[in-house]
């Protein structure tokens, strides 16, 4: 038969291996869960960076086809005044083709010089009104 101090000492023992069991398990808990926190906000950081780079993406395919879109409707606009039978057409065509003739270009290429330089400023006054 045990005495009863070294009876109370085991109870008290084996509570005290009990009760620190449950603080190891219970720390083991707490770290798992900050260890799960953190990667969690990490996840979170690299999702809301992924978010932030395909909706910038996709913002920027819109933006631009807008602009084309835009750009494509005001040169249909301006097209209707470029035609041969548009006398101011006629007389913008022979102004660039004196200005080329006057800077030296050659009389075959003079026409198309002409054309070509309006087209560039039909271009961008598309560009500008998109």
């Amino acid at each position: 038969m045990m005495d009863r101090p070294k009876q109370c000492h085991r109870r008290l023992q084996s509570r005290t291996g009990v009760v620190q069991t449950r603080y190891v398990i219970a720390f083991g808990f707490l770290v798992l869960g900050f260890g799960l926190m953190f990667t969690s906000t990490i996840d979170g950081a690299a999702l809301f960076a992924l978010f932030r780079n395909v909706s910038g993406s996709i913002g920027i395919s819109l933006a631009t086809a807008a602009i084309t879109e835009r750009t494509q409707v005001h040169r249909s606009y301006l097209s209707q005044w470029t035609t041969p039978l548009h006398q101011p057409f006629e007389t913008l065509i022979a102004t660039y083709e004196q200005a080329l003739r006057t800077m030296g270009r050659a009389g075959s290429a003079v026409r198309d010089d002409a054309i070509g330089r309006i087209y560039q400023v039909f271009r961008v006054q598309a560009a500008v009104l998109a």
